[in-house]
């Protein structure tokens, strides 16, 4: 499944809202800030991509260089989330 700007800002917009309504100490425990939630969104996309590789050597892992680029990717996210919502 993939998801637009779009999307993922209005994803955003609704789980902050929810986050307004729970008490201080609930808040970070909640969704967008649990490691096994984000991991469950990434990870369809993660396995598409691997399915999608011509190398098949060695099928279903990510190379090193494939991790940087996640990495790379989701900082930029990031960095564009704290600037259209902070």
């Amino acid at each position: 499944m993939k998801i637009t700007k779009k999307q993922l800002k209005q994803i955003i917009k609704e789980e902050k809202a929810k986050l307004m309504e729970m008490p201080m100490g609930e808040r970070f425990s909640h969704g967008i800030f649990n490691g096994n939630y984000l991991y469950d969104i990434l990870v369809d996309e993660i396995e598409d991509y691997l399915q999608t590789q011509e190398d098949q050597s060695a099928p279903g892992i990510l190379t090193r260089s494939e991790i940087d680029k996640m990495r790379e990717a989701l900082m930029f996210a990031l960095e564009n989330i704290r600037d259209d919502y902070s």
